[in-house]
């Protein structure tokens, strides 16, 4: 029998496996019945009570303008507003930035909004692809199957990459089928219970990328599953690394870096580096610079797609080639 058949075949008949795949398209399933039933069409009446408040808001906030602009031409201090430096009245208080539809329910919007639901898709699977990777090698070490299979086929190396080959090739057909289904669910929420926007070519170009990048994320997450369990030769490690990392390397450096007053302190962070590759890029703001007593603009930068690409890129080189190596050098019992 042809070794990835074979893989398959064990991979699908765990219920490790299973069990997670049930879990990761019913907290699907929630996410898309949770929009269909808080989403709605505004009636005819909800929308003109709508636009008789944003009318009554928008003259209200007229009236503080002209308000703030007297206070300003009287020079009297005890009269003035609060401004940060270099905003304005008129700014502060525009009665344009006023919509009616802030004071309607929401409304579903597919175009605006499925493009951050499809990178929740990616962190949802990839959740599953770190689990389901790292238990998959995990349990051969564990139970002694590698031990067994490599009686069978003894070549070392290209039974470990066949066995990560067919976990993500796993990933890949899952994340596809369940993400189809995951759009089609979005599709007839927005068509039944909310509104579907303009939806042309550069929609469904930017949408086509968004769902690429968020598979790959569920790749390199399977692979870094499957990566610490074949390290650590159990599935505990790869697990109790993962939840570590998000205490102690996310939290807890969190709250280290700031008291420690560490500039761009997201720079030394995963998680940002995962919201830059989903999102194409991800901006920062930084306060270190501003001073309690006195109002100012925070520095801004930005974390590109190459830069998570680059982080992303070197963890897993390290990682694959460490289990190689390990998998090379010590004995397999």
């Amino acid at each position: 029998m042809n070794l990835f058949t074979a893989e398959v075949k064990r991979l699908f008949a765990r219920r490790f496996t299973w069990v997670m795949l049930l879990v990761t398209v019913g907290i699907l399933g929630l996410v898309v019945l949770g929009i269909t039933l808080n989403s709605q069409r505004p009636s005819p009446d909800v929308v003109a009570q709508a636009e008789q408040q944003a009318a009554q808001y928008r003259a209200d906030t007229l009236q503080m303008r002209e308000e703030c602009e007297e206070a300003q031409r009287s020079g009297d201090p005890s009269r003035q507003f609060e401004f940060p430096p270099g905003l304005t009245c008129a700014e502060a208080f525009n009665p344009d930035q006023i919509q009616a539809a802030d004071f309607m329910p929401h409304t579903f919007a597919f175009r605006d909004e499925v493009p951050t639901l499809l990178q929740v898709l990616g962190g949802i699977v990839a959740l599953f692809g770190f689990a389901v990777g790292a238990s998959f090698v995990g349990a051969e070490w564990n139970s002694g199957g590698m031990t067994n299979l490599l009686l069978w086929r003894p070549r070392r190396i290209p039974v470990l990459l066949t066995k990560l080959g067919t976990v993500l090739a796993a990933v890949v057909a899952i994340g596809t089928v369940v993400g189809g289904v995951y759009l089609a669910g979005l599709w007839v929420a927005a068509r039944v219970r909310g509104r579907m926007g303009q939806l042309d070519a550069d929609f469904w170009q930017s949408l086509a990328l968004v769902g690429a990048r968020s598979l790959t994320l569920a790749l390199a997450a399977t692979t870094i599953g499957f990566a610490l369990a074949s390290l650590g030769r159990h599935t505990a490690p790869a697990l109790g690394i993962g939840v570590g990392y998000l205490i102690v390397g996310e939290a807890g450096t969190s709250i280290v870096l700031a008291l420690a007053e560490v500039a761009k302190p997201e720079r030394f962070q995963l998680s940002s580096y995962v919201a830059a590759w989903l999102g194409n890029g991800a901006t920062f703001q930084s306060f270190g610079a501003c001073s309690p007593d006195e109002p100012c603009q925070p520095e801004t930068w930005r974390l590109d797609l190459g830069d998570a690409a680059t982080v992303g890129g070197v963890i897993l080189v390290v990682l694959v080639a460490a289990a190689v190596w390990q998998m090379r050098r010590r004995d397999v019992t």
